[in-house]
């Protein structure tokens, strides 16, 4: 991909366990991290604190409740990515 920013990091996996999802989970958003992009990322309660510890602490990692994902439009996930990238809500 050519052109201006940063483009969004996607991997699919099936992990067997928390550990595993945690440790999955976490190389996905160092990688978007050192890429440029944003993170948004929807964890399961039993993932959130171990995938929290393991990614540098930035303003533009958001980790939010697994079950907002279920409840969240496709239009709403971007306007959580966008604010995040940008400069807070509205951009």
């Amino acid at each position: 991909m050519s052109g201006g920013g940063a483009a969004p990091v996607h991997r699919g996996a099936f992990p067997t366990g928390p550990d595993e999802a945690a440790d999955l989970a976490a190389q996905v958003c160092r990688s978007a991290l050192a890429a440029g992009s944003p993170v948004v990322a929807y964890l399961d309660p039993d993932v959130h604190d171990r995938v929290a510890s393991r990614v540098p602490r930035a303003a533009t990692a958001v980790f939010l409740p697994q079950q907002d994902l279920v409840r969240a439009t496709t239009d709403q996930r971007g306007v959580s990515w966008v604010d995040v990238a940008g400069d807070g809500p509205g951009r």
